[in-house]
């Protein structure tokens, strides 16, 4: 939500740095495209699903990884 108000800001303010700065690729093949940042969460154990299902820029973690990556940051969830 927050960098979609920044870019609305800065398409009507015809900031086209600011716009070069979040699509780099832009004009060539999906260099409309702004990554995020997915991340999918699965248990540690038994699960389903495998990273190689997913997109390469989807980040793949089990619980464990998750609890981690949380404490990281010091976050409670996300």
């Amino acid at each position: 939500g927050y960098r979609l108000v920044q870019l609305s800001k800065a398409l009507i303010e015809k900031d086209d740095k600011f716009v070069a700065e979040m699509f780099p690729n832009q004009g060539q093949p999906d260099g409309d495209l702004f990554e995020t940042g997915l991340k999918v969460v699965v248990p540690d154990e038994g699960s389903p699903l495998k990273a190689e299902m997913f997109d390469k820029n989807t980040k793949f973690l089990t619980l464990s990884e998750f609890k981690k990556w949380l404490a990281e940051y010091n976050l409670k969830s996300s």
